[in-house]
């Protein structure tokens, strides 16, 4: 599992993506939320367990050289997958998919879309899911 201080770093990385989409606050997810996605994330095949620690060692390791964390998530996203092995996978496996959390729990209502609670696609008469 991971620890607490590694939730954190990753928690400013999926908060950072709201702040700087300007959509934190149409996203609903919860600090608890995100701490038992994680959980889940790093306890069950396929394990995030090493994506996410080596993009936390990554940040950290980019905060000691800058002196802060928010620079650091700064230069991620600024760099995106960059020439560093470490970086490619914090960019591809934690970013990215933090950014898809961020736009799938609410974050899209930044644009004006809002849910539809009706049918996705097809008819009602044939479902296009059995």
């Amino acid at each position: 599992m991971l620890q607490h201080e590694q939730k954190d770093t990753l928690w400013k990385i999926f908060s950072h993506i709201g702040e700087r989409w300007q959509n934190a606050t149409f996203n609903n997810v919860t600090r608890a939320e995100f701490d038992r996605m994680l959980d889940l994330k790093t306890s069950r095949r396929p394990s995030y367990y090493t994506e996410y620690t080596s993009a936390v060692s990554f940040l950290s390791e980019l905060s000691s050289r800058g002196g802060n964390i928010g620079l650091a998530v700064e230069k991620l996203f600024e760099d995106g997958y960059g020439d560093n092995d470490l970086q490619c996978h914090a960019y591809f496996y934690v970013v990215s998919e933090f950014i898809m959390l961020q736009v799938a729990r609410g974050g899209f209502r930044k644009w004006g879309y809002l849910n539809y609670r009706g049918y996705t696609g097809g008819s009602f008469s044939n479902p296009y899911r059995v």
